[in-house]
């Protein structure tokens, strides 16, 4: 029998990529971010989420997009790692998708595949990388406070 991963699809720079769903705590509209001092390269600052505070990376900078300004329109994923909360600013969050085990790439794209990343999946003929949250995406010695 297919089984079925339920993915949050999100979108920098008009590409995709997506997360196990089981990794995602919430999704908000953008906030303003605090910038933290003498933090690493990857966070942008923190913010306050019913008195949480959450530090939050530049996924754009991790993925290799060059940066911009936080937009309105923008949106932050908050994901559990390894029990720890962290956000990430994205431009744009789709509606959850239902990924059949089929949707994987070929063992050719193995080699296209960085440390932080899944798997390269093909759903209704577009690309979306499935990015690994437990692993290498955030690294804990780049982000945490």
């Amino acid at each position: 029998m297919n089984q079925e991963k339920q993915l949050v699809v999100f979108s920098i720079d008009h590409h995709k990529f997506a997360i196990d769903i089981d990794s995602v705590e919430r999704i908000i509209r953008a906030v303003e971010v605090t910038p933290v001092p003498d933090t690493p390269n990857l966070m942008t600052g923190v913010i306050n989420i019913e008195g949480t505070v959450i530090p939050v990376l530049n996924l754009r900078r991790r993925l290799g997009f060059p940066d911009r300004d936080l937009l309105l329109d923008d949106m932050i994923v908050v994901m559990r790692r390894n029990g720890a909360l962290v956000a990430g600013t994205v431009d744009n969050v789709e509606p959850v998708m239902k990924a059949p085990e089929e949707a994987c790439a070929t063992d050719e794209t193995q080699t296209l595949q960085k440390d932080f990343t899944k798997n390269i999946l093909v759903i209704n003929d577009e690309i979306i990388v499935l990015l690994d949250v437990e692993g290498s995406l955030i690294p804990e010695d780049q982000c945490f406070v």
